[in-house]
Parts: C-alpha cells; structure tokens; sequence
C-alpha cells in the first residue's frame, strides 16, 4: 500500500538536516505529494543560498525550463510576498527566512540580509 502523505526535511537530511519537527513538513494527500515532489524537481536538495539563485534566476527569466516549471506548478495564483511565505511556513530551511524585496530575492537570518 502506497502512503498517502510524504516527509520534507526542509534542510535535507543529505546535507545535515535532522529529523526534527521543526526541520520537517508532512504533505498529505496526492495533492502534497506532488507539490513535495515538483519542489525536489526545481530545487532538488540544495541550501538555502543555492536555493535563493534558483529564485532570483526563476524571478528574471534566466532559469531552467523545469525549474519554472514546478514554480508555476507550486505557486500559481500568488504574488511575490505570498510565495515567500509557503516557502518560509513548507520548505525552506527554519534558520533562513526567503524575502522578496520588491525587485528581487534575499534571504534573512535572525532579522538580517545574508544573501
């Protein structure tokens, strides 16, 4: 019997990630498991600064087909602001924060720009 849910470690256990809860988000359902599966897809198992290039190069039209892809497939319908959110609430590693400027992406860390 398959399973009708799929753990994400939002810092990848492949790259020192823990199974802690705050680490990890349940996706349930079909529904989860495909939003899970195309993040892989457009990020795979990268660290937040990789994963800050592949929005930036999503934002200004230089990413990869896929990669534009999954993000449409993830977050049709919302704005910048909105996506920072999903990302910062489902998948992106707790020590980071995604933020959209306005103009691009940074990333923020106990209430500082790093990238």
């Amino acid at each position: 019997m398959q399973n009708d849910y799929s753990v994400h470690h939002r810092k990848p256990t492949s790259i020192g990630g823990t199974d802690s809860i705050a680490n990890t988000h349940v996706f349930q359902g079909k529904k989860g498991i495909q939003l899970h599966r195309q993040w892989h897809r457009m990020v795979n198992n990268k660290h937040a600064p990789e994963i800050l290039v592949v929005f930036n190069r999503i934002y200004n039209n230089s990413a990869k087909a896929h990669q534009v892809e999954a993000f449409r497939f993830l977050f049709k319908n919302l704005n910048m602001r909105q996506v920072c959110d999903v990302v910062n609430d489902k998948f992106l590693d707790p020590n980071y924060l995604l933020h959209f400027t306005g103009h691009n992406f940074v990333l923020l860390t106990r209430g500082r720009y790093v990238y």
